[in-house]
């Protein structure tokens, strides 16, 4: 009789090893950290924009999150300066973000900071 011992197989969609961001030719490789599905309600805050834009946490992870907007930003020229703050309203805590990717009704952005409480007005 053949040994048939396996390794348990692993739960989720990826089976494989995460892709790294960039290619193997660079000299920092980032593993893409493990995703989790969310649906949070969220707003972005930055120097130039007048108020908060609000928006909705898609997926998040320990090192960033893909936020989708109610709004096509590309239909009006408007882009996210580099640099903005990620604000969880139900959790009542924020963060600072570099964003990374914008297209349409999807931004991605990484975390700059750990989250913190919101301040109190």
């Amino acid at each position: 009789m053949t040994d048939q011992r396996t390794a348990p197989r692993a739960f989720g969609r990826r089976q494989s090893m995460p892709k790294p961001l960039y290619s193997a030719n660079t000299a920092t490789v980032i593993a893409r950290a493990p995703r989790k599905d969310v649906r949070l309600p969220a707003a972005i805050t930055a120097e130039h924009l007048h108020g908060s834009m609000s928006c909705a946490v898609a997926n998040i992870s320990s090192s960033g999150a893909l936020l989708r907007l109610p709004t096509d930003l590309s239909a009006s020229n408007i882009h996210l300066p580099e640099n903005v703050r990620l604000t969880l309203i139900h959790d009542r805590c924020q963060v600072a973000c570099r964003v990374v990717y914008q297209d349409g009704l999807k931004v991605a952005v990484s975390f700059l900071a750990p989250f913190s409480p919101l301040q109190r007005a």
